[in-house]
């Protein structure tokens, strides 16, 4: 992991596990040698496409974007802990509590470019139901306790297309994200991850650093969920998530060792090929 070494982003279903980890370091008192993070996407809020007013639809009054009709049906009375909703400022501060106490440092919060392959739309990304928890952190009276920082889900239907585009997203990203108190930061660099790297424009990136450091900082870290060079505009890799390849059947059960033996042989590899790597723990 060379320069980066002490950095690791985890998937948020590891906070159970983490809390075990943690307690152990807090009670010897010693700096936490790893920063750990959780991706954050903020399925939670906003409306189901299915709360239409109609009878056969009852299920959905009230829910979120992504609650389903098996969610209320075959798993109906496991109800999480806060409910199916994370769009409130009390319950996005009492996250952060839960978070910063079991040793979470930052929330990775899935970004969503609007409108798709088109210019930029600062009402639809500021409307954006996705982006209302992150809004809310950045508000939150507790913020103080993590940090945070961007996962640029670029993926279908929140592509960024070309190089006029990407400039728009990186000056949006300084303005409105990069200045905040709490942006996460390496070595005075913000970190933003990139969903898909493939999907990047180059001159884009390269216009991303100069307006950072216009802004300035010295930078930007700039990081690839999956394989990327340098020369198009990278400084670190890490994933979204891993699991084996082969030798999978989606009918059984496998022991949780078989996918966490996965994703430190996936460290080891990335740790050889010549860019610092954040390791990413992969749960469920």
């Amino acid at each position: 992991m060379k320069k980066y070494s002490n950095w690791s982003l985890f998937f948020p279903l590891c906070f159970l596990i983490l809390s075990v980890c943690v307690s152990d370091v807090s009670a010897q008192k010693a700096k936490p040698s790893i920063k750990l993070g959780a991706y954050y996407f903020a399925g939670w809020s906003g409306k189901c496409p299915y709360d239409d007013g109609t009878p056969e639809n009852d299920w959905a009054k009230g829910m979120p974007t992504h609650y389903t009709k098996k969610l209320a049906t075959d798993f109906a009375g496991r109800t999480l802990v806060w409910g199916w909703r994370d769009d409130t400022q009390e319950l996005m501060e009492k996250q952060i509590k839960l978070a910063s106490q079991n040793g979470i440092a930052y929330f990775s919060f899935c970004w969503y470019w609007r409108d798709n392959k088109g210019p930029i739309n600062p009402t639809a990304i500021e409307s954006d139901s996705k982006h209302l928890p992150m809004n809310l952190f950045m508000k939150a009276g507790n913020n103080n306790l993590m940090e945070y920082c961007l996962l640029v889900a670029n993926h279908r239907e929140a592509e960024i297309d070309g190089t006029d585009a990407w400039k728009q997203a990186a000056d949006y990203w300084i303005e409105n994200y990069f200045k905040h108190p709490r942006y996460l930061k390496v070595d005075g660099k913000p970190v933003i991850m990139i969903f898909l790297p493939g999907g990047s424009d180059k001159d884009g990136l390269a216009y991303l650093q100069d307006a950072a450091r216009k802004a300035g900082f010295p930078g930007v870290l700039v990081t690839a969920c999956g394989n990327a060079s340098s020369e198009n505009g990278y400084q670190a890799l890490t994933l979204y998530n891993t699991k084996p390849r082969e030798g999978l059947n989606l009918d059984e059960i496998y022991p949780f060792k078989l996918l966490a033996d996965w994703n430190i042989s996936v460290w080891q590899k990335r740790e050889n090929n010549g860019m610092p790597y954040i390791p990413v723990a992969t749960a469920g």
